[in-house]
Protein backbone atom coordinates (compact mmCIF):
# COMPACT_ATOMS: atom_id res chain seq x y z
CA UNK A 1 0.00 0.00 0.00
CA UNK A 2 2.86 2.61 0.55
CA UNK A 3 4.44 1.48 -2.17
CA UNK A 4 1.31 2.13 -4.62
CA UNK A 5 0.66 5.86 -2.70
CA UNK A 6 4.08 6.78 -2.91
CA UNK A 7 4.03 6.23 -7.00
CA UNK A 8 1.65 8.99 -6.61
CA UNK A 9 3.95 11.01 -4.84
CA UNK A 10 1.65 10.29 -1.05
CA UNK A 11 3.69 9.56 2.27
CA UNK A 12 2.54 7.93 4.89
CA UNK A 13 1.09 10.24 7.56
CA UNK A 14 3.48 10.55 10.90
CA UNK A 15 1.09 9.05 12.96
CA UNK A 16 2.15 5.92 10.57
CA UNK A 17 5.52 5.44 12.17
CA UNK A 18 4.83 3.07 15.81
CA UNK A 19 3.61 0.74 12.85
CA UNK A 20 6.76 0.27 12.07
CA UNK A 21 7.16 -1.23 15.49
CA UNK A 22 4.23 -3.54 15.33
CA UNK A 23 4.50 -4.86 12.01
CA UNK A 24 6.75 -8.09 11.57
CA UNK A 25 9.70 -7.76 9.39
CA UNK A 26 9.52 -9.09 5.95
CA UNK A 27 11.02 -11.93 5.47
CA UNK A 28 11.32 -14.99 2.89
CA UNK A 29 9.35 -17.21 5.60
CA UNK A 30 6.05 -14.50 4.99
CA UNK A 31 4.47 -15.68 1.58
CA UNK A 32 4.29 -13.03 -1.51
CA UNK A 33 0.33 -11.72 -1.48
CA UNK A 34 -0.83 -9.59 -4.81
CA UNK A 35 -3.38 -6.78 -3.42
CA UNK A 36 -4.78 -4.58 -6.15
CA UNK A 37 -5.18 -1.11 -4.55
CA UNK A 38 -7.34 1.92 -6.08
CA UNK A 39 -9.83 1.40 -8.65
CA UNK A 40 -8.63 -0.55 -11.58
CA UNK A 41 -5.61 -0.77 -10.83
CA UNK A 42 -5.35 3.40 -10.89
CA UNK A 43 -4.74 5.68 -8.07
CA UNK A 44 -8.46 6.63 -6.68
CA UNK A 45 -9.18 10.01 -5.06
CA UNK A 46 -12.71 10.94 -3.31
CA UNK A 47 -12.57 14.46 -2.64
CA UNK A 48 -15.36 16.14 0.01
CA UNK A 49 -17.13 18.80 -0.88
CA UNK A 50 -15.36 20.74 1.71
CA UNK A 51 -12.06 20.28 -0.29
CA UNK A 52 -9.61 19.17 2.42
CA UNK A 53 -8.16 16.24 0.34
CA UNK A 54 -7.61 18.86 -2.84
CA UNK A 55 -3.95 18.60 -2.02
CA UNK A 56 -4.00 14.74 -3.14
CA UNK A 57 -5.36 15.64 -6.35
CA UNK A 58 -2.57 18.20 -7.34
CA UNK A 59 0.24 15.38 -6.03
CA UNK A 60 -1.49 13.00 -8.02
CA UNK A 61 -1.63 15.12 -11.03
CA UNK A 62 1.88 16.48 -10.75
CA UNK A 63 3.33 12.74 -10.80
CA UNK A 64 0.76 10.59 -12.40
CA UNK A 65 -0.92 12.90 -14.86
CA UNK A 66 -3.81 12.06 -16.16
CA UNK A 67 -3.57 8.23 -15.19
CA UNK A 68 -5.85 8.21 -12.25
CA UNK A 69 -9.60 8.43 -10.55
CA UNK A 70 -10.98 10.57 -9.14
CA UNK A 71 -14.63 11.45 -7.51
CA UNK A 72 -14.84 15.62 -7.33
CA UNK A 73 -17.69 18.02 -6.02
CA UNK A 74 -18.51 21.09 -7.67
CA UNK A 75 -19.91 23.63 -5.56
CA UNK A 76 -22.21 21.41 -3.37
CA UNK A 77 -22.73 22.14 0.33
CA UNK A 78 -22.19 19.60 2.49
CA UNK A 79 -24.17 18.42 5.93
CA UNK A 80 -22.48 15.43 7.90
CA UNK A 81 -24.96 14.72 10.36
CA UNK A 82 -23.03 11.36 11.40
CA UNK A 83 -22.66 10.75 15.15
CA UNK A 84 -19.10 12.12 16.22
CA UNK A 85 -18.89 9.41 18.30
CA UNK A 86 -19.31 6.71 15.66
CA UNK A 87 -16.25 5.04 14.60
CA UNK A 88 -16.67 5.31 11.25
CA UNK A 89 -13.46 5.57 8.09
CA UNK A 90 -14.04 8.84 6.45
CA UNK A 91 -15.36 7.14 3.40
CA UNK A 92 -18.09 6.05 5.14
CA UNK A 93 -19.75 9.13 5.66
CA UNK A 94 -19.97 9.11 2.16
CA UNK A 95 -23.46 8.70 1.33
CA UNK A 96 -24.92 7.59 -2.27
CA UNK A 97 -26.83 10.37 -2.68
CA UNK A 98 -23.19 12.43 -2.20
CA UNK A 99 -21.47 10.10 -4.00
CA UNK A 100 -23.71 10.89 -7.01
CA UNK A 101 -23.67 14.60 -7.09
CA UNK A 102 -20.22 13.87 -6.85
CA UNK A 103 -19.82 11.94 -9.72
CA UNK A 104 -22.17 14.64 -11.91
CA UNK A 105 -20.45 17.48 -10.60
CA UNK A 106 -17.10 15.70 -12.14
CA UNK A 107 -17.39 17.60 -15.85
CA UNK A 108 -18.57 20.84 -14.42
CA UNK A 109 -15.23 20.77 -12.77
CA UNK A 110 -13.01 19.43 -15.47
CA UNK A 111 -14.69 21.98 -17.33
CA UNK A 112 -13.68 24.67 -14.92
CA UNK A 113 -10.11 23.50 -14.66
CA UNK A 114 -9.61 23.21 -18.10
CA UNK A 115 -11.06 27.24 -18.65
CA UNK A 116 -8.19 28.39 -16.50
CA UNK A 117 -4.17 27.85 -18.64
CA UNK A 118 -1.38 28.48 -16.95
CA UNK A 119 0.32 31.92 -17.58
CA UNK A 120 2.92 31.43 -20.25
CA UNK A 121 6.32 30.86 -18.79
CA UNK A 122 8.52 33.33 -20.24
CA UNK A 123 11.06 34.04 -18.01
CA UNK A 124 14.85 35.36 -19.51
CA UNK A 125 17.59 33.09 -17.23
CA UNK A 126 20.33 34.54 -15.91
CA UNK A 127 24.14 33.97 -16.46
CA UNK A 128 24.69 31.40 -13.42
CA UNK A 129 28.47 30.94 -12.16
CA UNK A 130 30.13 28.31 -13.90
CA UNK A 131 32.45 27.88 -11.26
CA UNK A 132 31.35 27.79 -7.29
CA UNK A 133 33.14 30.47 -4.57
CA UNK A 134 32.75 29.91 -1.31
CA UNK A 135 34.58 31.57 2.38
CA UNK A 136 33.82 27.81 3.96
CA UNK A 137 34.21 25.38 1.28
CA UNK A 138 33.37 22.41 3.59
CA UNK A 139 30.20 23.74 2.91
CA UNK A 140 29.78 23.39 -0.74
CA UNK A 141 31.69 19.98 -0.46
CA UNK A 142 29.06 18.84 2.32
CA UNK A 143 26.34 20.15 0.44
CA UNK A 144 26.91 18.68 -3.00
CA UNK A 145 28.45 15.30 -1.82
CA UNK A 146 26.27 12.53 -2.88
CA UNK A 147 27.21 10.91 0.75
CA UNK A 148 24.72 13.25 1.81
CA UNK A 149 22.02 12.60 -0.59
CA UNK A 150 19.42 11.99 2.03
CA UNK A 151 20.25 13.37 4.99
CA UNK A 152 23.26 16.20 6.31
CA UNK A 153 24.95 14.62 9.15
CA UNK A 154 23.90 15.85 12.19
CA UNK A 155 27.94 17.19 13.20
CA UNK A 156 27.78 19.40 9.66
CA UNK A 157 24.35 20.81 10.56
CA UNK A 158 25.75 21.73 13.38
CA UNK A 159 29.00 23.11 12.18
CA UNK A 160 27.09 25.74 9.29
CA UNK A 161 24.32 27.14 12.04
CA UNK A 162 27.36 27.98 14.60
CA UNK A 163 28.74 30.29 11.62
CA UNK A 164 27.57 33.81 11.45
CA UNK A 165 24.38 33.23 9.95
CA UNK A 166 25.08 35.90 7.12
CA UNK A 167 28.55 33.92 5.95
CA UNK A 168 26.64 30.78 6.00
CA UNK A 169 23.09 31.60 4.05
CA UNK A 170 25.73 33.45 1.48
CA UNK A 171 27.83 30.65 0.85
CA UNK A 172 24.74 28.30 0.92
CA UNK A 173 23.81 30.93 -1.82
CA UNK A 174 26.48 30.62 -4.07
CA UNK A 175 25.97 26.70 -3.77
CA UNK A 176 22.55 27.45 -5.19
CA UNK A 177 22.89 29.73 -8.12
CA UNK A 178 25.98 27.26 -9.26
CA UNK A 179 23.71 24.32 -9.14
CA UNK A 180 21.12 25.91 -11.00
CA UNK A 181 23.42 26.72 -13.72
CA UNK A 182 24.57 23.44 -13.87
CA UNK A 183 20.91 21.71 -14.41
CA UNK A 184 18.13 24.18 -15.60
CA UNK A 185 19.29 23.58 -19.46
CA UNK A 186 19.50 19.64 -18.99
CA UNK A 187 16.05 19.75 -17.00
CA UNK A 188 14.41 21.96 -19.78
CA UNK A 189 15.35 20.21 -22.90
CA UNK A 190 15.43 16.87 -21.26
CA UNK A 191 19.00 15.99 -21.43
CA UNK A 192 20.35 16.26 -17.73
CA UNK A 193 22.42 13.67 -16.63
CA UNK A 194 22.30 12.16 -12.94
CA UNK A 195 22.41 14.72 -10.34
CA UNK A 196 24.09 12.86 -7.61
CA UNK A 197 23.10 15.38 -4.98
CA UNK A 198 20.49 17.32 -2.68
CA UNK A 199 21.90 20.39 -2.76
CA UNK A 200 18.95 22.53 -3.34
CA UNK A 201 17.02 20.77 -1.11
CA UNK A 202 19.64 21.10 1.97
CA UNK A 203 20.34 24.54 1.06
CA UNK A 204 16.44 25.42 1.36
CA UNK A 205 16.40 23.45 4.68
CA UNK A 206 19.32 25.59 6.24
CA UNK A 207 18.40 29.06 4.87
CA UNK A 208 14.90 28.20 6.71
CA UNK A 209 16.82 27.64 9.75
CA UNK A 210 19.27 30.52 9.13
CA UNK A 211 16.62 33.45 8.83
CA UNK A 212 18.88 35.56 6.80
CA UNK A 213 18.35 38.04 4.15
CA UNK A 214 21.38 36.43 2.54
CA UNK A 215 19.51 33.71 0.97
CA UNK A 216 16.39 35.78 -0.45
CA UNK A 217 18.06 36.30 -3.66
CA UNK A 218 18.78 32.46 -4.10
CA UNK A 219 15.35 31.30 -2.84
CA UNK A 220 13.44 33.72 -5.18
CA UNK A 221 15.76 32.41 -8.39
CA UNK A 222 15.05 28.81 -7.57
CA UNK A 223 11.16 30.38 -7.34
CA UNK A 224 11.52 31.75 -10.95
CA UNK A 225 12.39 28.30 -12.72
CA UNK A 226 10.40 25.89 -14.10
CA UNK A 227 7.99 23.31 -12.40
CA UNK A 228 9.60 20.46 -13.83
CA UNK A 229 13.06 22.30 -12.14
CA UNK A 230 11.30 21.79 -8.71
CA UNK A 231 9.88 18.39 -9.30
CA UNK A 232 13.84 17.22 -9.89
CA UNK A 233 15.57 18.87 -7.44
CA UNK A 234 12.81 18.62 -4.83
CA UNK A 235 9.71 16.63 -5.93
CA UNK A 236 6.55 16.83 -3.84
CA UNK A 237 8.95 18.21 -1.04
CA UNK A 238 8.51 21.57 -2.93
CA UNK A 239 5.90 23.13 -1.15
CA UNK A 240 7.06 22.34 2.90
CA UNK A 241 10.48 23.24 1.62
CA UNK A 242 10.13 26.86 -0.54
CA UNK A 243 8.04 28.61 1.39
CA UNK A 244 9.28 28.09 5.02
CA UNK A 245 12.77 29.26 3.51
CA UNK A 246 11.00 32.47 1.55
CA UNK A 247 9.65 33.46 4.48
CA UNK A 248 13.06 33.27 6.69
CA UNK A 249 14.86 35.43 4.00
CA UNK A 250 12.55 37.80 3.15
CA UNK A 251 10.18 38.46 6.21
CA UNK A 252 12.02 41.38 6.29
CA UNK A 253 12.00 42.80 2.35
CA UNK A 254 8.54 42.67 1.77
CA UNK A 255 8.95 44.63 -1.50
CA UNK A 256 11.38 42.42 -2.70
CA UNK A 257 8.34 39.96 -2.62
CA UNK A 258 5.87 42.11 -4.46
CA UNK A 259 8.00 42.60 -6.75
CA UNK A 260 8.23 39.02 -7.79
CA UNK A 261 4.91 38.32 -7.29
CA UNK A 262 4.64 41.04 -10.12
CA UNK A 263 7.20 39.88 -12.31
CA UNK A 264 4.93 38.09 -15.62
CA UNK A 265 6.16 34.90 -17.45
CA UNK A 266 6.66 32.58 -14.42
CA UNK A 267 5.80 29.44 -13.00
CA UNK A 268 1.85 29.40 -11.02
CA UNK A 269 2.50 26.59 -9.10
CA UNK A 270 6.13 27.65 -7.94
CA UNK A 271 4.74 31.71 -7.79
CA UNK A 272 1.99 30.64 -5.49
CA UNK A 273 4.69 29.89 -2.26
CA UNK A 274 5.02 33.84 -2.22
CA UNK A 275 1.50 34.06 -1.02
CA UNK A 276 2.55 30.96 1.52
CA UNK A 277 5.00 32.98 2.77
CA UNK A 278 3.74 35.94 3.43
CA UNK A 279 0.79 34.48 5.63
CA UNK A 280 3.82 32.64 7.65
CA UNK A 281 4.47 36.21 9.15
CA UNK A 282 0.82 37.04 9.78
CA UNK A 283 1.34 33.37 12.03
CA UNK A 284 4.56 33.61 13.30
CA UNK A 285 4.83 37.72 13.56
CA UNK A 286 1.00 38.79 14.32
CA UNK A 287 1.55 42.48 15.18
CA UNK A 288 2.97 42.93 11.51
CA UNK A 289 -0.90 41.48 10.53
CA UNK A 290 -1.68 45.14 9.11
CA UNK A 291 1.24 45.26 6.91
CA UNK A 292 0.84 41.71 5.55
CA UNK A 293 -3.41 42.54 4.71
CA UNK A 294 -2.23 45.38 2.93
CA UNK A 295 0.55 43.52 0.83
CA UNK A 296 -2.29 40.75 0.10
CA UNK A 297 -4.61 43.71 -0.62
CA UNK A 298 -2.21 44.80 -3.44
CA UNK A 299 -1.92 41.93 -4.62
CA UNK A 300 -5.76 41.54 -5.18
CA UNK A 301 -6.11 44.67 -6.65
CA UNK A 302 -3.22 44.05 -9.24
CA UNK A 303 -5.13 40.43 -10.01
CA UNK A 304 -8.63 42.18 -10.61
CA UNK A 305 -6.66 44.15 -13.63
CA UNK A 306 -3.94 41.08 -14.63
CA UNK A 307 -6.07 38.14 -14.55
CA UNK A 308 -8.06 38.45 -17.60
CA UNK A 309 -4.70 39.21 -19.65
CA UNK A 310 -2.82 36.25 -17.47
CA UNK A 311 0.11 39.23 -16.79
CA UNK A 312 1.87 37.71 -13.05
CA UNK A 313 -1.21 35.98 -12.96
CA UNK A 314 -3.40 32.93 -13.74
CA UNK A 315 -6.67 31.52 -12.28
CA UNK A 316 -4.88 28.86 -10.96
CA UNK A 317 -2.41 31.13 -9.07
CA UNK A 318 -5.50 33.65 -7.80
CA UNK A 319 -7.04 30.28 -6.40
CA UNK A 320 -3.78 29.65 -4.27
CA UNK A 321 -4.16 33.12 -2.84
CA UNK A 322 -7.33 32.71 -1.81
CA UNK A 323 -6.64 29.53 -0.12
CA UNK A 324 -4.03 31.79 1.93
CA UNK A 325 -6.59 34.37 2.13
CA UNK A 326 -8.66 31.78 3.95
CA UNK A 327 -5.90 30.44 6.62
CA UNK A 328 -5.87 33.97 7.56
CA UNK A 329 -9.50 34.88 8.28
CA UNK A 330 -9.08 37.50 6.03
CA UNK A 331 -11.84 39.63 6.73
CA UNK A 332 -10.56 43.03 6.12
CA UNK A 333 -10.42 42.00 2.06
CA UNK A 334 -13.93 40.91 1.87
CA UNK A 335 -14.35 43.65 -0.60
CA UNK A 336 -11.16 42.80 -2.95
CA UNK A 337 -11.83 39.16 -2.64
CA UNK A 338 -15.40 39.57 -4.61
CA UNK A 339 -13.88 42.19 -7.04
CA UNK A 340 -11.28 39.62 -8.03
CA UNK A 341 -13.80 36.86 -8.36
CA UNK A 342 -15.92 39.12 -10.58
CA UNK A 343 -13.36 38.70 -13.28
CA UNK A 344 -14.70 35.42 -14.03
CA UNK A 345 -10.97 34.55 -13.84
CA UNK A 346 -10.46 32.67 -10.51
CA UNK A 347 -9.95 28.97 -10.95
CA UNK A 348 -12.93 27.78 -8.44
CA UNK A 349 -11.34 24.62 -8.20
CA UNK A 350 -8.64 25.42 -5.93
CA UNK A 351 -10.46 27.04 -2.87
CA UNK A 352 -14.45 27.43 -4.17
CA UNK A 353 -16.10 30.07 -5.28
CA UNK A 354 -16.64 33.67 -3.78
CA UNK A 355 -19.19 32.64 -1.59
CA UNK A 356 -17.11 29.17 -0.47
CA UNK A 357 -13.66 31.46 0.40
CA UNK A 358 -15.97 34.39 2.62
CA UNK A 359 -18.11 32.06 4.33
CA UNK A 360 -14.56 29.90 5.43
CA UNK A 361 -13.18 33.40 5.78
CA UNK A 362 -16.04 34.35 8.33
CA UNK A 363 -15.81 31.13 10.28
CA UNK A 364 -12.39 31.83 11.36
CA UNK A 365 -10.75 28.72 10.22
CA UNK A 366 -6.90 29.50 10.57
CA UNK A 367 -6.36 28.24 13.98
CA UNK A 368 -6.75 24.90 12.50
CA UNK A 369 -4.40 25.34 9.47
CA UNK A 370 -1.22 27.41 11.60
CA UNK A 371 0.72 23.54 11.47
CA UNK A 372 1.20 24.66 7.82
CA UNK A 373 3.26 28.04 8.50
CA UNK A 374 5.30 26.78 10.89
CA UNK A 375 8.83 26.74 10.93
CA UNK A 376 10.53 22.86 11.25
CA UNK A 377 12.85 22.17 13.27
CA UNK A 378 15.54 20.81 11.36
CA UNK A 379 16.85 17.73 13.20
CA UNK A 380 12.96 16.49 13.09
CA UNK A 381 12.86 17.18 9.32
CA UNK A 382 16.08 15.23 7.89
CA UNK A 383 14.65 12.62 10.71
CA UNK A 384 11.46 12.64 8.58
CA UNK A 385 13.12 12.74 5.03
CA UNK A 386 15.88 10.00 5.31
CA UNK A 387 13.21 7.80 5.87
CA UNK A 388 11.88 7.98 2.11
CA UNK A 389 14.47 9.78 0.25
CA UNK A 390 17.15 7.07 -1.23
CA UNK A 391 20.04 7.96 -3.17
CA UNK A 392 19.15 6.70 -6.80
CA UNK A 393 21.43 3.89 -8.54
Amino acid sequence: AMAFAEEGGIKPSKEFDPAGYILEEDTDDIPLIEYDFGKNGKHFLIVNPERKEMPYYHTLKKNLGDDFEYVMPFGEEYEDDSDDDDEYSPLSKIDSETIKKAFEGMSKWQEESDRHPDEKYTYQYLDYPQTLSVKNQFIADELLSPDNYSCLPREVIDRILALPKDEAAQDISNVMLYSIGKTYKGINDDTIESWNNSAIMHSLILLAQLQSDKGLDAVLEIMRQTDEFADYHLGDLTPELLHPALYACGKDNITAIEAYLNQPGLDSYLRSQAPDALAMIIFNQPERRGEIIDAFRRLLNNMTSNLPVQKACDGTFAGFVMSNLMDIDAKELISEIKDTFATDCVNKTIAGNCNDVIKEIKSGRGERYKDKYELPDIYEQYEDLKKFITKPE
